[in-house]
C-alpha cells in the first residue's frame, strides 16, 4: 500500500550507498528518484582530490539515469568520465562505483514502500 501522503518524504534520498577503502577514503551516494529515474544525486567524500574525481564523475554518469542503468555503471566508465583523476589510482573508480551501487539497490527495495526511508541507520 502506497504511503498515504508521499510528498513529505521527498527531502529524504531514495537511496544511499556508502563505501570505504582499507586507507581510509569513503564515499556516500544519495540519490532522489522520479519513479525509476535518478533527478538528483548528491555525494559526500573522505579523502583526495582523486576520490572527488570519482565520486563526481559517478553523480554525473548516474544523472538522469533510471536506477537498473546506474546498477550497470562500471569503474571503467568511471575512469574515463572522471576530470583529473590520477593513473594508479583506479581503486576510487571502483570505491565510487560501489557507492553508487548500493544507493541504486537501496531506491529499487524501497521504490514501493517510501516510508522504509525513514527507518535507516544513519537517521538515528
Amino acid at each position: 500500500m502506497p504511503y498515504p501522503d508521499d510528498r513529505h518524504l521527498e527531502h529524504l534520498p531514495s537511496g544511499v550507498g556508502r563505501a570505504a577503502t582499507e586507507c581510509g577514503d569513503a564515499v556516500e551516494i544519495r540519490l532522489w528518484t522520479s519513479g525509476d529515474r535518478i533527478r538528483r544525486v548528491e555525494f559526500e567524500i573522505h579523502g583526495c582530490q582523486n576520490t572527488l574525481a570519482a565520486a563526481a564523475a559517478a553523480a554525473d554518469l548516474a544523472r538522469q539515469r533510471t536506477l537498473v542503468e546506474a546498477l550497470a555503471v562500471d569503474a571503467a566508465a568511471v575512469q574515463a568520465a572522471a576530470v583529473g583523476l590520477a593513473p594508479g589510482r583506479e581503486h576510487v573508480a571502483e570505491l565510487a562505483v560501489a557507492a553508487l551501487r548500493a544507493a541504486a539497490r537501496e531506491a529499487l527495495a524501497h521504490r514501493h514502500e517510501p516510508w522504509r526511508r525513514l527507518y535507516r541507520p544513519d537517521r538515528g
